[in-house]
């Protein structure tokens, strides 16, 4: 049995490296051409809002409260309620609490498919230059359908006002290839 050549450990580090700031930058400039199949403004106030009809191609799609970055991201951050098990969660202390909760339900085609809950705090977030963004659902498209998004929001977050709330339907990322 032959054996196989060793890779040194530091040519290994090195293509690591380089694969993820290719991957990082890849994902930069498609998310820059991906425009959003439905975003709205939405006020934050307790009570159920209806979106308009949207349709998708066959591809996995977030759903995204995004908000500008009008606020300090830590302050954001706990607005929103993304958080790292690894960091501190002093959002109380410093008097930002959570300001999202919500029920949300996605229909197709007036049918539900799909339902969920907003609470607490999560991890499925992200930031960029303009605005921060907590994903709060995904779900598979089917081409064709015509989708709905009802969510209720069940906490008072009108303190995230300044910051332009918008409810946002996008692709997933890696799903624009």
């Amino acid at each position: 049995m032959q054996k196989l050549p060793q890779i040194p450990d530091k040519l290994q580090r090195s293509v690591y490296v380089i694969a993820t700031v290719l991957l990082f930058v890849l994902s930069l400039s498609t998310s820059a051409f991906c425009q959003p199949v439905m975003d709205i403004p939405v006020t934050l106030e307790k009570g159920m809002i209806r979106s308009p009809e949207f349709t998708v191609k066959h591809k996995q799609y977030i759903v995204a409260l995004q908000v500008d970055n009008a606020l300090p991201l830590g302050q954001t951050k706990c607005m929103l309620g993304v958080h790292f098990a690894w960091e501190h969660d002093n959002c109380e202390l410093v008097g930002f609490p959570l300001a999202v909760e919500a029920e949300w339900t996605l229909f197709a085609d007036g049918q539900p498919v799909a339902h969920g809950t907003v609470r607490g705090k999560d991890t499925a977030w992200e930031t960029s230059k303009s605005h921060t963004s907590r994903w709060i659902a995904n779900f598979m498209g089917e081409k064709g359908k015509k989708y709905v998004l009802e969510i209720t929001f069940t906490k008072d977050g009108t303190a995230l006002r300044v910051a332009n709330p918008r409810l946002v339907v996008e692709l997933s990322p890696g799903s624009f290839m």
